[in-house]
């Protein structure tokens, strides 16, 4: 054995096997819980950590570039691609305010006897809905994460008890539904191509992008609160626009996506439900989505369109896309060229045409 495989670690005499998609830090918080020490003296006894590192990562954000992987995977009995699979998405610098995890679930573990974990799918910030229950994904604030020392702590954060009326329950019904497939559309794309046919992921970025876009800005408040009803309920208020931010999104299983994030979970669960729910519609049967296709008709400019696989276009707008193909010489009439603004401008100003 060389000198650097004696440092190794011989290895953990009992493993608790990982629950079904748990996280890499889920697993390993439950790990050290059962050895009676905290998740950083777990690693420090291992000897995994990075040496660099002065302090170890969340237990929600560790990922393998934290860790020496095949001493880990030694230590766990575990191979390396599996624990690569179970580490936390990337993101950049920054988190969103709120994640999301789904109560039901952990309430059944509770009562099934089964390990409490936290599933590594709740981790991606377009993680909307809980597909098996149907129901929203529970908010809680990266700062609550951090404040987990143990997997016992799960139970104790607070969910929201909503009573809604029948018209709430129809519309939040229909905006699950719509986030489940928007849900689905980002984060397993090879399973749920887009309904116009496939896309390469770097287009389809740029659609959602424009279309997110379009949704959180003050264009279209008029179409928003008329997808949010005369009484909306659990919504915070919208002022101008709901504060959100570009993530690069790399969950080590999709190519990386950059798309904007609204900070809460409400704001990202209504907005992107709503878009889901209006893409996966085929454009004869929007009726119900009237406002919000006149507005992307509205807003999105044909330039913009023209960076857009045709079939896209025609999905998502085909009034927009039908102006695609007006005749040259309309266009022109709509937009003069760079050129003749030119020359109307220096003849306004001095009296004259063109020299």
């Amino acid at each position: 054995m060389s000198a650097s495989h004696a440092l190794w670690h011989p290895g953990l005499p009992v493993v608790p096997p990982p629950a079904d998609d748990e996280l890499l830090g889920s697993w390993l918080m439950r790990i050290s819980q059962a050895y009676g020490l905290s998740l950083r003296n777990l690693l420090d006894r291992l000897a995994v950590l990075r040496t660099q590192r002065r302090t170890a990562p969340p237990w929600y954000e560790l990922h393998l570039d934290h860790v020496h992987g095949p001493q880990l995977s030694a230590a766990l009995h575990r191979p390396l691609d599996s624990l690569s699979g179970m580490a936390a998405p990337q993101y950049g610098r920054r988190w969103t305010t709120e994640m999301g995890f789904c109560g039901q679930c952990l309430d059944e573990a509770s009562l099934n006897g089964a390990p409490l974990g936290w599933q590594r799918s709740w981790m991606h910030p377009m993680a909307l809905a809980c597909e098996k229950h149907r129901s929203w994904l529970e908010p809680v604030t990266v700062a609550r994460l951090r404040e987990i020392r143990t997997s016992s702590d799960f139970r104790q954060l607070p969910r929201r008890n909503i009573e809604w009326s029948a018209p709430e329950l129809r519309r939040e019904a229909l905006l699950i539904d719509g986030a489940l497939w928007f849900q689905a559309l980002v984060c397993k794309p090879a399973e749920h191509p887009p309904p116009w046919g496939k896309t390469e992921p770097d287009q389809l970025a740029r659609i959602l992008r424009t279309l997110i876009q379009l949704l959180l800005s003050p264009a279209a408040d008029e179409a928003v609160h008329h997808q949010l009803g005369r009484s909306p309920r659990n919504v915070p208020e919208r002022q101008q626009r709901w504060p959100y931010r570009a993530l690069r999104v790399d969950d080590g299983i999709n190519p990386p996506m950059t798309l904007p994030t609204p900070d809460h979970l409400r704001h990202r669960q209504f907005v992107l439900g709503l878009l889901g729910y209006y893409l996966r519609l085929p454009p004869t049967n929007r009726a119900p989505r009237e406002p919000l296709a006149k507005l992307i008709a509205r807003e999105v400019p044909v330039w913009q369109l023209d960076r857009w696989p045709e079939a896209a276009a025609k999905w998502v707008s085909p009034p927009s896309a039908r102006a695609r193909h007006q005749p040259l010489a309309a266009a022109r009439r709509k937009s003069p060229p760079r050129s003749r603004q030119i020359e109307k401008r220096f003849a306004a100003i001095f009296g004259v045409g063109r020299l």
